[in-house]
């Protein structure tokens, strides 16, 4: 699977303001412990669902930065 991620930054009169869009697209993925999880889990300590890891969905981000 791949993930689209943007990443940006403004500079202000003041500081630096950032900002993100992780997984863009909202792609829906297992992730890799996901994947391997059930195969060493399952049955013997419940099962297979209980061990399915999904990535996280699309997450927004913002900071500001000031240096001084």
């Amino acid at each position: 699977y791949n993930t689209v991620d943007f990443i940006g930054s403004y500079a202000l009169p003041l500081g630096k303001l950032t900002f993100s869009i992780e997984n863009l697209l909202n792609e829906d993925y297992v992730t890799v412990w996901g994947q391997r999880a059930p195969l060493l889990y399952s049955p013997t300590y419940g099962s297979s669902s209980l061990y399915e890891y999904k990535g996280r969905g699309r997450t927004f981000g913002l900071n500001y930065a000031l240096s001084f």
